[in-house]
């Protein structure tokens, strides 16, 4: 078994955090454990990897598998991965757009110098 945690986590603490949670599935966002500090308000102010272990420690699991249901805690925690996969994507595509348009300036300027020695070797056969 891993060190206890140097933190006491109270029933309120452990609701604000599912709360916290639910909310940020419902917005469509998935923020780290840092970003959610100012908005759990947590008496003794962990860090933020400490809320992120804290919310994949047994302890936790079962707190909201007696309060919620015993799927519920999976449920949740999938929606949040499942969109926090899509921020990842949408966070790529503009990248990888700009990334298509540079190729396919690439190649247009190819195609653009392969036509103008083209014409030169013409001009050149004809003299």
């Amino acid at each position: 078994m891993g060190r206890p945690s140097l933190i006491t986590y109270s029933t309120a603490d452990n609701l604000r955090l599912w709360q916290c949670a639910e909310q940020q599935v419902d917005r469509k966002e998935n923020r780290s454990s840092v970003a959610m500090l100012p908005m759990l308000n947590f008496v003794s102010a962990p860090m933020g990897h400490q809320i992120a272990n804290h919310w994949v420690s047994k302890r936790f699991k079962d707190y909201v598998s007696s309060k919620f249901g015993a799927d519920a805690y999976k449920k949740l925690d999938d929606k949040r991965n499942q969109i926090l996969r899509q921020n990842k994507s949408q966070k790529r595509e503009p990248e990888k757009q700009l990334i298509q348009q540079e190729n396919q300036q690439i190649r247009q300027k190819k195609k653009q110098e392969a036509h103008e020695k083209e014409q030169e070797k013409q001009k050149r056969q004809e003299k």
